[in-house]
């Protein structure tokens, strides 16, 4: 009776802490912006006028109705924030301290609450994570991995810190899709774009992140520090703790890693960047609006970092060698490490050092993950290793300094409008929403490749329009292979699944296709990258072209200087069916007219046809 009796005084005593104020306070700080941030609430598809957070996990709400009720939810802390404590760890204010400190500053409530005592498991997060600063992480995008394309982002926590081995431990937040490693690509790309997934916030440490993504996957990093004050600071690492671990749906295009990371970030009234209306997030346009965002009339990001990646290291190294130098290194990579080879023995102290410098980033190139884990180095590596501590230390990262940062690149989204010719004068209009191709590849794209979704191209003529060519996905994957050595893969690949023509000068022969080709591409110089291919594709049969055709092709891509681009592509397409060989060519020239612009000319001719010349010239614009 005596426990019932307290219970029931708890229960008045929290009952009437949250009546004083007025039904008019709680409505407005329920929809305070903050509130809605720190608890996740979004207007539902089903109703936009109600609410609805879009964490899964039920321990992350304190009322019952919590998940799809802000006033609610907010009643339900409010109470919970001056409830007494009964267990540590498992005290609101230890599960939700941002909360509890938002809620504190707004109501007025002069808290004595000991988190130290009461909290250890947030205490020791604390600890842990001794956060000075904040920074966004960029890694560049990768093409070996569906949920990477378009690059990867999280958040570091920074100390006060600053030695080599404190950076390397320091705290990360990354968001990602929760167990996918037994699904195939077309089984994750499904998922990934109908919500199929559960996704999370982890922690990870920074060392991990920069072995994943610089080591493994050769992806450079760019770390952008944002200038925040102490306390939002605090307030954000308050408020990853509270979210850490618990489950979100993954989509890929818009609910994706770098739209999570902004958000956490967005609990803070000063920063908004992301929009209910964009249909898709991409990490490196969210980092080009932290880029032009400012906080209290000062640029939000205060210091930006380079981690260039192994093959950024190797690739650097060899192209600051002379061709002599080129030739030592070739001739010791491939006859051996030896200090007693000729042209090396005779070299300067500066050029041995340069010489085994790029030799050790070369092995460390080559070497698998697995290798590495077991530390079965090559014995090149290891005598290369053992002659570089002969020889004076060299402290030089200028060579690792990259022309443009990815903040500053240009915007993701494109829109061209040409004059088009193919015996009929019109109009082609393109949109490519996303996001580049082999003659506008940045910053954070991977050079001489292509990655571009929903490309459409639209002509029109006599108050006609017709549909010439839709390309749902298109992926050109080009590896350098730089040096020419063993390892240094040079392997070339293209998927592509859309409509279009089946061929040049008609738009009326529109046909469904799925193409794929595979080959090797060689960079002959810093400008010139060529690549040769087979392949083929299946298609609709139409036009009684039969489903199926195989052909070879050449790429060659010339950039003589930074703002014009030059692509030429021959193809041999041949048809099982009407045993007709095409010989198709087609060339492209893009001019850069600063970031935002750009004008083309392209050309295509098919021998097989005397009306398949189509010539056309336009101005693009990107946004």
């Amino acid at each position: 009776m005596k426990a019932i009796l307290c219970f029931a005084l708890l229960f008045a005593s929290q009952l009437c802490f949250s009546q004083q104020y007025t039904p008019a306070t709680i409505k407005l700080l329920a929809h305070d912006p903050t509130w809605l941030k720190l608890a996740h609430f979004d207007k539902s598809l089903g109703s936009l006028l109600q609410y609805e957070s879009v964490i899964k996990s039920e321990d992350f709400f304190i009322a019952p109705d919590g998940k799809n009720n802000p006033e609610s939810e907010l009643l339900a802390t409010i109470n919970a924030i001056n409830a007494p404590v009964t267990k540590n760890n498992e005290h609101t204010r230890c599960r939700f301290p941002a909360r509890a400190q938002w809620l504190d500053s707004k109501l007025g409530i002069d808290s004595q609450f000991d988190a130290k005592k009461h909290c250890p498991n947030y205490s020791l997060w604390k600890a842990e994570n001794k956060v000075g600063s904040i920074s966004i992480v960029l890694a560049s995008g990768y093409l070996g991995n569906p949920a990477s394309f378009y690059g990867h982002t999280f958040i570091k926590f920074n100390t006060n810190e600053s030695t080599s081995s404190q950076e390397l431990i320091k705290s990360t937040l990354s968001y990602g899709a929760i167990e996918t490693k037994n699904d195939n690509i077309a089984v994750y790309v499904t998922k990934a774009l109908i919500g199929g997934y559960d996704a999370a916030f982890r922690k990870i440490s920074f060392y991990n992140q920069e072995q994943t993504y610089n080591e493994n996957e050769n992806r450079d990093l760019w770390e952008y520090q944002l200038g925040l004050s102490q306390a939002n600071v605090d307030f954000v690492t308050d408020h990853a703790w509270e979210i850490l671990d618990k489950e979100y749906v993954y989509y890929f295009f818009k609910e994706n890693c770098a739209f999570r990371m902004v958000e956490l970030l967005e609990v803070l009234p000063e920063i908004r960047v992301t929009s209910s209306i964009d249909a898709y997030t991409i990490p490196q346009a969210v980092i080009q609006k932290l880029g032009r965002h400012t906080i209290n009339g000062k640029p939000l990001i205060k210091n930006t970092f380079y981690y260039p990646s192994r093959q950024t290291r190797l690739y650097s190294k060899y192209e600051a060698l002379d061709l002599s130098e080129k030739d030592i290194f070739k001739a010791m990579v491939t006859h051996g490490v030896e200090a007693a080879h000729p042209l090396y023995a005779k070299a300067e102290i500066e050029t041995k050092q340069k010489i085994l410098d790029t030799i050790i980033d070369y092995y460390s190139f080559i070497t698998d993950v697995k290798e590495k884990q077991t530390q079965q180095r090559s014995p090149n590596y290891l005598k290369a290793l053992a002659m570089r501590f002969d020889l004076p230390a060299v402290h030089d990262d200028a060579s690792f300094t990259p022309r443009h940062s990815p903040e500053k690149g240009r915007l993701p989204s494109w829109v061209q409008i040409s004059s088009y010719v193919d015996g009929l004068h019109g109009s082609l209009i393109r949109i490519r929403p996303a996001y580049y191709d082999q003659l506008d590849s940045s910053t954070a794209h991977v050079k001489n490749s292509a990655l571009s979704m929903f490309d459409t191209q639209l002509v029109v003529f006599d108050n006609k329009v017709k549909l010439k060519k839709i390309d749902i996905v298109n992926i050109e994957a080009a590896n350098p292979g730089l040096t020419g050595l063993d390892g240094d893969d040079s392997k070339a690949w293209k998927v592509k699944f859309g409509a279009e023509q089946y061929r040049s000068g008609c738009l009326d022969c529109l046909l469904l296709r799925l193409q794929g080709d595979y080959g090797y591409g060689k960079t002959l110089s810093s400008d010139l990258y060529i690549a040769a291919y087979v392949g083929g594709g299946i298609q609709n049969d139409r036009f009684n072209h039969d489903y199926i055709f195989a052909r070879s092709s050449f790429d060659l891509i010339y950039r003589p200087i930074d703002y014009i681009g030059v692509k030429l592509n021959y193809t041999k397409q041949y048809n099982p069916h009407t045993s007709i060989t095409n010989n198709i060519i087609k060339s492209e020239i893009r001019w850069s007219l600063f970031s935002s612009f750009d004008i083309r000319l392209s050309y295509e001719n098919d021998s097989e046809y005397k009306d398949a010349d189509t010539l056309d010239v336009g101005i693009g614009v990107y946004f």
